[in-house]
């Protein structure tokens, strides 16, 4: 197997920034999650009302699973361990269900009303991949 860094004679660095993030929190109202003795990760389907994610994670796999949803990276400062049964239901932003049928809400709402907690925008220090040089590889 050939070595793409060799090839491009690629070389990148990391480095740390300040990033805008979204930091999952408890809700004013507390917790709606019921624990779990299970581990099985998320099923994300979609149908004619909107997306839906069912499963049994821990907090870092949901935060890893919105960070896709919600468009930036999101931390978890919730304070909760274990494992905890999800069951989600929400439209996306661009969704058009069909004709006589009544969307969901935005993930944002649905994750306060059916989960108990809450994304609030913030900032935090985010690890990213700096590419420092590229070339073009030669061809034989």
């Amino acid at each position: 197997m050939v070595d793409a860094r060799a090839q491009f004679k690629l070389t990148i660095r990391r480095e740390t920034a300040e990033m805008p993030v979204y930091a999952l929190v408890l809700a004013k109202r507390g917790t709606k999650l019921k624990p779990s003795n299970d581990f099985n990760g998320v099923r994300v389907w979609q149908n004619d009302t909107g997306r839906h994610m069912e499963g049994s994670v821990n907090m870092e796999f949901l935060t890893r699973s919105l960070t896709g949803i919600a468009g930036r990276m999101v931390v978890d400062r919730t304070g909760l361990t274990g494992n905890f049964a999800i069951t989600l239901e929400w439209t996306p932003e661009n969704f058009n269900p069909p004709d006589g049928v009544v969307a969901s809400v935005s993930i944002f709402t649905a994750i306060q009303e059916q989960l108990g907690l809450k994304l609030e925008p913030s900032r935090a220090p985010v690890e990213k991949l700096r590419i420092e040089h590229a070339e073009k590889p030669e061809t034989d």
